[in-house]
Parts: structure tokens; sequence; C-alpha cells
């Protein structure tokens, strides 16, 4: 197998690249002007301090040392061999390779928490700057809606550097962090250390058909048990679904995750049954979620093989 297109530029993407780049010609193709690696998990803290992307946003290209890197507007269509884009100049476009390897990631509610539209570093950094301002002159206080990581961070982010600005957490679950592997340890700690920040935390209750962040004039929100709460800045980090940019046909996402069907080398045999112009997905636009980073060693593996017998 002699080429790959790798659409997207995120860890899975990143993490086939290197395993597979030293001996094979690879187009990443990258959705907008992102010319930097993100570090999702580090945006809390950017959103807040945003003279930090300086730093923890290094450039694309310490990353991919001999693959093509191809900036796009759109995937219109992913097939064997093949996949159709609006290019750079706003053409329509097809691409050719031997394998495809889809690892496009997830998306979320909040467009400042998770990126998909491919903006730049310095557009990233205006975007974290109008945040800290609005937070800065909020008035009201801030509504921070997701019990996990991302708003768990936020929270404490946001009363490190502004003590005197009012900041409600609310989380569906009753407990905070519970993805991690000691939940109720872990909602402990993260529970005194945030209300010791002066953070109010809400558990076990939730904000129906809140779905996007919201910058402006002073609101009442009532969660679903009748709680009322005054904010004038909310950033949703709650509802990360796979991110799948283009049509498919009926079976080819999972009916509960919304990922890509894969199979045990994560092969996406709904959209290729062509066995000598597979299409792999990995990462979090899979059923499967992060977990799929892993199988990058079993397509290499597979690749392997594929080439020796």
């Amino acid at each position: 197998m002699s080429s790959f297109i790798v659409i997207g530029a995120g860890w899975a993407g990143l993490a086939a690249v290197q395993k597979l780049e030293a001996s094979t010609k690879i187009t990443v193709l990258e959705v907008g002007s992102k010319d930097y690696v993100d570090i999702n998990i580090a945006n809390p803290r950017m959103a807040v301090e945003p003279q930090t992307a300086e730093t923890a946003y290094q450039p694309l290209s310490k990353a991919i040392k001999r693959a093509e890197l191809k900036h796009i507007k759109e995937i219109k269509e992913v097939s064997p061999g093949k996949v159709v884009v609006i290019n750079a100049k706003g053409e329509e476009e097809t691409l050719g390779a031997d394998g495809i390897i889809i690892a496009t990631g997830s998306k979320q509610s909040s467009p400042l928490m998770k990126d998909v539209t491919g903006k730049s570093k310095e557009e990233r950094k205006a975007q974290f700057t109008a945040f800290r301002d609005a937070v800065k002159n909020s008035k009201a206080g801030v509504l921070v809606v997701g019990g996990g990581t991302t708003g768990v961070e936020l929270a404490g982010e946001i009363r490190t550097d502004f003590s005197d600005v009012k900041c409600t957490l609310v989380s569906k679950s009753d407990l905070l962090l519970r993805g991690s592997a000691k939940r109720e340890s872990m909602h402990k700690l993260a529970l005194k250390q945030l209300e010791t920040m002066g953070v109010n935390v809400v558990t076990g209750d939730y904000i129906e058909d809140l779905n996007e962040d919201y910058v402006g004039e002073t609101k009442t929100i009532t969660t679903k048990k009748g709680r009322e709460i005054v904010a004038d800045v909310v950033v949703v980090c709650a509802g990360g679904t796979p991110n799948v940019p283009f049509a498919v046909a009926d079976g080819t996402l999972d009916v509960k995750t919304k990922g890509l069907v894969v199979d045990g080398a994560m092969l996406c045999e709904k959209l290729s049954s062509d066995e000598n112009k597979p299409i792999w997905a990995v990462g979090d636009c899979t059923m499967y979620g992060g977990r799929g980073c892993s199988s990058i060693l079993r397509l290499q593996h597979w690749l392997h093989l594929s080439r020796t017998s």
C-alpha cells in the first residue's frame, strides 16, 4: 500500500501519521486554517489565560515530518480510494489514495472548548481573549454546564484568575468527574477544591434545552429541579459527540454513540468493502471514542501483513 489520506490532524490523526509516514506517502487533510496541534485539555486554561496559547499551540510542522498537509474548506465524500473535498480555493477536488484513515475527532456544544471549524492560532487566541474579557466584566456571574474534566477545570480556572466573579457549576451527574477510575474519591477531591475556591457547585441537576454558549445581558436560567441561576456568561461543557463531517449511508454510524462503526481492526466496512482500498477510522469519531487511538498499532501491524503477504 503506497499512499494514504489521513482526514484530521488531531491526536489520533497525528498518531497515525507518525506511525506510517516513514514508509508511506501520506496526505493530511485539515479543515480551515488550523496550523497548530490542538491541546484540548489545555483549552480551559487558555480560555482564561490566552497568552498560554503561545506555548501550548505548537506548529503542526513539528508533528508532521514527511507527510503533506493540505488545508481544505469541506469534506464532501469519502469512498473507496478517494476523498472529495472543497479545497482552499473553494473548488471541488477529488483526491486519490490506496488507503484512507478518518480521524475527525469529536465536537462539543461549546466552540470555545472545542473548535471543529479549523480556526488559526491567532483566531483561537482572539476567541479566548474575548471570553476572558467577558468573564472579567461579568456582573451577574458565569454558569458552567457540565461536571466532567472540562467543566471542572474551567470553573477552577475562572475562580483562580477572577476571584470576585461569581461562578456556578451545574453537573447532571451526582458525581463530578464520573468518568475517572476512582469516581467517588475524585468527586470528593474536586468538590472540596472547587468549593474552597468559591465555586457554587450544583450536582444531580441539569438545564433543559441549553445547548450553546452565551454572552450578553443578564438572564435567569432555571434547572430541572427549579433552582434559579443568574448569569451573563454561559459555557456548555457537556454533550460531546463524534464528529463525522460528511454524509454517510444508513448503518454507517452506531445508533447509540453516533460514531463510525468499525471492526476490531478499526476498518469501516460500511464505507469500503474493497480490501484493496480500505477505510479505517480511529479516535473520537468512532463508536469506541478515544480508545480507537490505541488501534493505530493494530492498523500498522495489518499494513505490515498486507505488504508481506
